[in-house]
């Protein structure tokens, strides 16, 4: 289950984490309707996804910008929201 980083955790880790995979999701119907996220590997192996997303249909309704702690476990699933 992914876990909500804090604000302060999500800008410490994207300055030493390195993005490893990306997501790219964009409603042919809606240009403000779309969802962009990475899959960050931090130096310790620990892993995280970088979320941005707009739209009220989408998955997140417009939550902006967030980032989540995977377990190792969920690499292969980190693009399912």
């Amino acid at each position: 289950m992914a876990t909500d980083m804090t604000p302060e955790e999500l800008e410490a880790a994207l300055k030493s984490g390195a993005s490893i995979d990306s997501f790219d999701y964009r409603s042919e119907e809606s240009e403000d309707d779309y969802i962009v996220a990475q899959l960050y590997r931090m130096p310790d192996g620990r892993l995280f996804r970088y979320v941005e997303s707009s739209g009220m249909d989408s998955t997140f309704s417009g939550a902006g910008e967030f980032g989540q702690w995977l377990a190792a476990s969920e690499q292969a699933g980190w693009s399912r929201f």
